[in-house]
């Protein structure tokens, strides 16, 4: 061995195995061989496989983490967990002692756990297993049944409320049927949100299916969506020419929904001025001296329509001469 001439000598431990070593000694042309000596470089403590780490919704069954380690004697393992992905400082797990331990999943967390092993050769430290835990999918609040007005634009929607991680949102078309089967799926209606379609009035059924990282697709309850009749004049005030003095009535007719309100108004300068009390479909002029011109204005639960403006024009009564 070059350079070994001194009277001690530091064995290699780079490789485990058995060498056999022995000094030789010159002295006066005479040369001596010690004994030989056995060194033994046993294999040191390793991480063969360390733990993998897994997703699972709240209270699922977990898989056992799992360690496998190399080293001399026996083997010893502890497990730890931490909040962050680290191996080290983290919070010993009482009891947790042999080569798997199975996570918890009562609480919806993000844990890393890791084991340390050591053996008659020193100690190993696994990598750090990342355990999810996450939010099992639910639906909260069903879709509410709406009323919309035909083809008055509404911010109203049909909304569901779920619980979950990466949720993913469907919402089907049932026509007239009172189901959460059977439905077509609404292209982009992907949200949490739908606004029903406005331009046919009728009853339709909506409902929605909700998908998240945990468990399966869950479907709402079908929701009705009721496109009502919108506020129509059917009958507009008729303009019309009448002596003064003379009683005359005009008169409005109109559909709707729910109760039905009229407000008739006379036009100054060009401007509507509400005629105070003059609330029902009929507004009678009597004793008016001059012209004048009028409209009424529809309100039900279905929106707001505005008549057409009749002209009253008012003649003179005619003058007698004796």
């Amino acid at each position: 061995m070059a350079g070994e001439t001194g009277d001690t000598y530091t064995p290699s431990t780079a490789q485990s195995g058995e060498e056999y070593y022995f000094v030789r000694i010159f002295n006066n042309g005479c040369t001596t061989d010690s004994a030989l000596a056995k060194v033994t470089v046993q294999s040191a403590t390793a991480i063969v496989n360390s733990p993998v780490g897994a997703t699972y919704c709240q209270n699922a069954t977990a898989t056992p983490l799992s360690v496998t380690a190399t080293g001399v004697g026996t083997l010893h393992y502890q497990w730890y967990q931490q909040q962050h992905n680290s191996n080290e400082r983290g919070t010993l797990l009482s009891g947790a002692t042999q080569a798997t331990y199975t996570p918890l999943t009562s609480v919806v967390t993000t844990t890393y756990y890791y084991a340390v092993v050591s053996s008659d050769c020193g100690i190993a430290t696994s990598t750090a297993a990342k355990i999810e835990v996450q939010t099992p999918t639910a639906i909260v609040t069903q879709p509410a049944n709406l009323k919309l007005c035909h083809l008055e634009p509404t911010a109203n929607a049909m909304r569901v409320v779920a619980t979950g991680d990466n949720l993913r949102y469907q919402w089907y078309d049932n026509g007239t049927n009172n189901s959460n089967v059977g439905g077509t799926a609404i292209a982009g209606e992907v949200y949490d949100a739908f606004v029903p379609p406005i331009h046919t009035i009728g009853v339709r059924y909506y409902y929605a299916t909700v998908q998240g990282a945990c468990g399966t697709v869950y479907t709402t309850t079908a929701a009705r969506a009721e496109v009502q009749t919108p506020t129509v004049i059917t009958l507009q005030p008729v303009s019309t020419i009448y002596c003064s003095g003379t009683p005359i009535t005009l008169k409005v007719e109109a559909i709707g929904i729910g109760t039905i309100k009229y407000q008739w108004y006379y036009i100054s300068n060009n401007t509507p001025r509400i005629l105070s009390g003059k609330t029902n479909n009929t507004l009678v002029l009597s004793g008016w001296q001059s012209t004048n011109s009028y409209l009424v204005v529809v309100t039900s639960d279905c929106g707001v329509a505005t008549s057409t403006i009749a002209r009253v024009e008012v003649k003179s009564q005619p003058t007698i001469y004796l």
